[in-house]
């Protein structure tokens, strides 16, 4: 198999293998429901969303010579949460926890020019309990 950072692709092949890529995956491999304690006070509990992402941009393994990045937009029952802007990971208080939430995630790279559906993906989840 090609590895697709091999610099001997010209620039319009790569832009189409990674469109083509991308149009058969999601971004978005799941979101992982736990709890953890408060270490300020072990009564308060949070709801923990953590966010598994295809391991592109800062997940990989091993840094690529493009520059890549993921934009990551959350949303509880349709507001954005701003303090959870690109973070992979969110700590709701288990109170305020409960409902519906979306995530929105954009991979961005300097060998995709053309904006594209394919670039982004977006998962739905109902926490239907607290901790």
């Amino acid at each position: 198999m090609r590895t697709v950072t091999n610099p001997n692709l010209c620039h319009e092949c790569l832009e189409t293998l990674w469109l083509t890529f991308l149009e058969q995956v999601s971004l978005i491999d799941g979101v992982t429901e736990s709890c953890i304690s408060s270490s300020v006070d072990p009564s308060s509990k949070f709801k923990v969303l953590t966010l598994d992402l295809i391991p592109l941009a800062g997940q990989r393994m091993s840094a690529v010579d493009a520059q890549e990045s993921y934009s990551i937009t959350w949303r509880k029952d349709g507001q954005i949460l701003r303090d959870f802007t690109n973070h992979t990971g969110i700590e709701v208080p288990e109170g305020d926890s409960i409902g519906s939430y979306d995530v929105h995630v954009k991979f961005a790279t300097e060998d995709v020019r053309v904006s594209s559906p394919v670039m982004e993906s977006t998962l739905e989840l109902e926490v239907k309990e607290g901790c």
